[in-house]
């Protein structure tokens, strides 16, 4: 069996690398596939889709483990060229030996407890008639 890479055919060379023979199973098999996985805080870089007038969507500029370079990135970087925010966050880091990735966690969690807003507002929802629900949207 031979395992297809994307650098296996000819693009490689039009992207400016040497093509890649083809990976065999075996070759695949002994390639160090250990993924290390680990819970950091981190601090999250954020600003507004729309820096003009901010009436856009989060998005998220940049994940740092170190406070101070997550505060330097952020000078400038929002709306009106103010600072952009700066949110501390627990990320789950994969690790492997040529690449680290962040994923949110926190969107991941199916049994999280409601917080309490969430339970106020589920209170106020059950006193409402079928009929209000209907008014409102809900």
């Amino acid at each position: 069996m031979v395992l297809s890479t994307p650098w296996s055919d000819g693009l490689a060379g039009v992207l400016g690398g040497m093509p890649r023979a083809p990976i065999t199973d075996l070759q695949f098999l002994k390639t160090k596939t250990l993924i290390e996985a680990q819970l950091v805080p981190v601090h999250v870089v954020h600003t507004n889709s729309d820096l003009n007038e901010g009436r856009g969507f989060r998005v998220d500029l940049a994940i740092c483990e170190d406070e101070s370079v997550a505060e330097g990135l952020a000078k400038g970087k929002g709306v009106f060229g103010s600072d952009a925010g700066v949110e501390d966050k627990v990320y789950l880091r994969l690790t492997h030996d040529d690449w680290r990735a962040y994923v949110d966690i926190q969107h991941m969690w199916k049994g999280a407890d409601p917080t309490e807003e969430q339970r106020i507002r589920a209170a106020a929802l059950e006193k409402l008639t079928p009929i209000e629900r209907k008014v409102l949207g809900v």
